[in-house]
Order: C-alpha cells, then sequence, then structure tokens
C-alpha cells in the first residue's frame, strides 16, 4: 500500500485541524451572531468583521510565509471557509482566498504584506456583455480575471485595480457580487495557455470553498429547523415526530455527511495528487450546490409561514446560499465536467493497463 492510500479515504482531521475550527467557531459564535449579519445589510460586507478576522491571520493563511502567510493547506481553507459559511459570515473569504493564492505565484516575494489583508476579488465566470462579474466585486477594489477568449494565445490573466468597489447586482442574496469592465489600472500575469491552466486550478479551488461555504450554510439551516420541529406542537406531539416532518431532515443530515466527505476528498486530490481524479471537485461543487438547496427549502418549509419572512434566520442562510449558487454558474455544467472527467480516466485506463503488472493490479 502506498503512503497516500489510507489517506485517500480517511476523512479524520488532525489535533490543529479540530483545534482551528474550535477557536474559529467560538470566535463567529461571540463576533458574528445572526444580528451582525442582518446588520451587514443587503451589501453582505462587515468590514469590522473581516478585520477581526485578518488579525486572526485568517487573509494570508493560505500564502508562503515568504509573504506573511502561514502556508495552510487546501484542506485547512476549507475547513475554516464551512465555518464561515455556517455563521454566513459576510466576508469574502472564498474569493479572497482563491485570488490570493494565485496572485502569490506571479508576485515578488518582497511585495508589501498589507497588501494581502485587502480583499482580493476573482472572476469565476465567462466575461458577458457587462463585463465579469465578480463575487466580492461590489467591496473589493481589485480583481484577478481571466480577459478575453477562455483559450487560446489571446488570452491573458489580469490583475484589475479598479479604484471605487462597482455597485453590488444581487442585493437581496446578502452577496456583494457586481460587474465589472476592463479598468485602466491593469497587470498581465501570464498569458495563453499558462494563463488558462492558473485561472482554471484557481477557479476549482474557488469552486471548492464555496462548495465547504455551502455546506455550512445548510448545517445551521438544518440545525434551525430541527430545533423549530422539537419546540412546535401539533395534537400535544412535537411536529418533528410526523414523518413527513423526521425523514427529509434526516435524509439532509446524511446528505451533509456524504457531501462533506466527497469534499474533503476531492479537496485532498486536487492538493496531493492533481489530475488523478478530475471529476471528483465537480462532483463535490455540483453535490454540494443541491444538497443545500434541498436543505434550506426544508428548513424554509418547515418553518411554515415563519421561515418566508426576512426576519427569520433561516431566510439569511437561504438567501446567501442561492446567491452564492447563482455567481458560481449553473451547476450543471459541473456535472458535465464530471463526465468529462471520468472519461478522461477511461482513457487512460488502457495506457496504464500496459504500464505493468503492479498498476493492473492495483
Amino acid at each position: 500500500m502506498d503512503r497516500f492510500e489510507l489517506r485517500r479515504h480517511d476523512y479524520s482531521l488532525s489535533g490543529e485541524q479540530r483545534q482551528l475550527i474550535s477557536v474559529l467557531r467560538d470566535f463567529l459564535s461571540a463576533h458574528c451572531p445572526p444580528d451582525v449579519v442582518r446588520a451587514a445589510g443587503p451589501l453582505g460586507y462587515d468590514p469590522a468583521l473581516w478585520d477581526r478576522l485578518g488579525e486572526l491571520g485568517l487573509a494570508r493563511m493560505g500564502l508562503p510565509a515568504a509573504l506573511g502567510g502561514a502556508g495552510a493547506s487546501l484542506v485547512d481553507l476549507v475547513l475554516v471557509a464551512e465555518e464561515l459559511g455556517r455563521a454566513a459570515a459576510p466576508v469574502p473569504f472564498a474569493d479572497h482566498a482563491a485570488a490570493s493564492r494565485l496572485l502569490s505565484r506571479y508576485r515578488p516575494l518582497a511585495a508589501p504584506q498589507a497588501d494581502w489583508d485587502e480583499p482580493i476579488g476573482f472572476g469565476v465566470r465567462e466575461p458577458g456583455a457587462r463585463g465579469h462579474l465578480i463575487p466580492g466585486g461590489a467591496v473589493t477594489r481589485s480583481a484577478i480575471v481571466l480577459a478575453g477568449p477562455p483559450a487560446g494565445p489571446v488570452g491573458s490573466l489580469e490583475l484589475w485595480r479598479g479604484g471605487q468597489p462597482a455597485p453590488a447586482e444581487l442585493p437581496l442574496s446578502g452577496l456583494p457580487a457586481a460587474w465589472w469592465a476592463c479598468p485602466g489600472d491593469r497587470s498581465v500575469l501570464a498569458t495563453g495557455d499558462e494563463a488558462v491552466r492558473a485561472h482554471g486550478r484557481a477557479r476549482t479551488e474557488w469552486k471548492l470553498l464555496t462548495a465547504a461555504t455551502l455546506i455550512g450554510l445548510a448545517g445551521t439551516g438544518l440545525a434551525g429547523a430541527v430545533e423549530f420541529a422539537k419546540t412546535r406542537y401539533t395534537r400535544g406531539v412535537p411536529v418533528g415526530t410526523l414523518q413527513g416532518i423526521s425523514h427529509p431532515l434526516a435524509d439532509i443530515a446524511t446528505a451533509l455527511v456524504s457531501g462533506r466527505h466527497l469534499l474533503y476528498r476531492a479537496t485532498w486530490m486536487l492538493e496531493n495528487e492533481p489530475g488523478t481524479r478530475p471529476d471528483l471537485a465537480p462532483a463535490a461543487c455540483a453535490f454540494a450546490a443541491r444538497a443545500t438547496a434541498d436543505a434550506l427549502e426544508t428548513a424554509v418549509h418547515v418553518q411554515g409561514g415563519l421561515g418566508f419572512t426576512l426576519e427569520s434566520d433561516v431566510s439569511l442562510y437561504f438567501l446567501r446560499a442561492r446567491g452564492l449558487i447563482a455567481a458560481g454558474g449553473d451547476p450543471g455544467r459541473d456535472v458535465l465536467e464530471v463526465v468529462d472527467g471520468l472519461d478522461a480516466i477511461r482513457r487512460a485506463e488502457p495506457a496504464s493497463r500496459g504500464a505493468g503488472t503492479e498498476t493492473k493490479t492495483r
């Protein structure tokens, strides 16, 4: 058995990772209750909370030590994203983490550390008629985009500096998404195939971090629905004892555990054995989007008419999740990427079989 064989199927966390989750959960419980999320308003951004998280080192934790970071793994960042989702924290962590990791590969090591503390946007989707839709574009002054065609020699990976943040496009979602057109201040980081590959890797990281955020949102929505079902009575019994309530909640709980394990495995494989399982990352993203949508729709329905009001806490998670799913594009495209990934694995199998008995046995 090779040294990675066991880890591929081991979803347990290290002691440091469990401590990271505990510290962050306590911090968010104290500094990001639902009233803080609601006070962040339609923009979905709390600069004071971002600064506090920066003091904890979260803004730079994915960067190398030479840039003032902690050199955290992608799995560590996924754990952080899930906890931020669990609190519906109004900060653009997934955008900043993916963009800063990408930018760190092209910026000189002498770059000022203060640059990394400011939110950096990331253009996930292809440009449209209005430019690039940046999920955190309404609260950031810089963003990384893949300009021009998505492939070909004229494509370029660029750092845009836009001055004042653009107006938000999805205010009800609590997501500070905004359209960006090409500004005057732009720096080309890479061109051609290198630009496409670098952006594709960062896009996959963004989608995994966003999938973790969605699972966190769904987990809190599920917890609220369960608590509601335990404390509301009909004909002398809690509504949670009814099969029409308990069975959907149990299905959601099971789906979230499965989605979390799939996400952990996809993240670990991307970081440690990139290219081995190209189907896992899009599968994890598609699964998280579907499971989260189902979970929060059920949570709203379990809470009846109360769940549909903006005053209900579950609406915070419902709207944020819908905004994140929309920002990443149609989840059906992830499903098509799964098919492409499985096809690539299938086409690579004949060559692997001819490589020797050891590969054939495995």
